[in-house]
């Protein structure tokens, strides 16, 4: 198995002189290809300030964060967006749908932002899709879908770029027991069909 996540010493304060929070400390952890790993812990003890700093959107205090070969720690804006855009697939817990374009148009924004090709947007989200059983909402706008129905359009959206790293941050709503098994059930499909995949959740 090869790493493609490593995750070493990492600590984040916050707070100025006389008041300093110590969200992380001494962090270690490696995620090797293929495999699926939770976080979890009470409210407050870091889990979210853990997942922005991987998703290179909080710095870190000290040490230092590796996907695949790269030390995301060095990279410096807007190199970190770049990277961030080209290798990672986040899921927030707000849904962040924008609310003037469908819901194959707000699954393409990821791709389009990366330059790709009309044809293999076009063919990505077909395939998402399907995976995620939305082929009949493509054309909904988010107005016109249901709680559930925004989550599944949100994890295509997340999804649909294969790319290196898909990151859940917390839970984005609470799910029955079939929609559950069918986002975890998409999520082992594209991790056995995609290179270098971390799903952090």
């Amino acid at each position: 198995m090869s790493v493609i996540l490593n995750v070493s010493q990492v600590e984040k304060y916050f707070g100025g002189s006389g008041s300093v929070n110590r969200a992380l400390d001494n962090i270690s952890f490696t995620v090797e290809k293929g495999e699926f790993l939770g976080i979890m812990g009470p409210s407050g003890s870091g889990k979210s300030t853990l997942l922005n700093c991987v998703a290179g959107i909080v710095s870190v205090s000290t040490g230092h964060i590796f996907i695949g070969s790269r030390d995301i720690t060095l990279l410096k804006q807007p190199g970190m967006s770049a990277f961030r855009r080209k290798h990672l697939g986040l899921l927030f817990q707000d849904l962040n749908l924008l609310e003037t374009l469908n819901a194959y148009e707000n699954i393409a924004l990821s791709l389009s932002m990366q330059m790709c090709a009309p044809n293999e947007i076009h063919r990505r989200i077909l395939a998402i899709a399907q995976m995620m059983g939305i082929e009949d909402l493509l054309s909904r706008y988010p107005w016109q879908l249901s709680g559930g129905q925004k989550q599944c359009v949100t994890r295509a959206r997340a999804l649909v770029s294969r790319l290196r790293s898909s990151s859940r941050t917390n839970r984005p709503a609470p799910l029955d027991s079939a929609s559950s098994g069918m986002l975890m059930r998409t999520l082992e499909t594209i991790n056995q069909h995609t290179h270098n995949t971390i799903m952090m959740v």
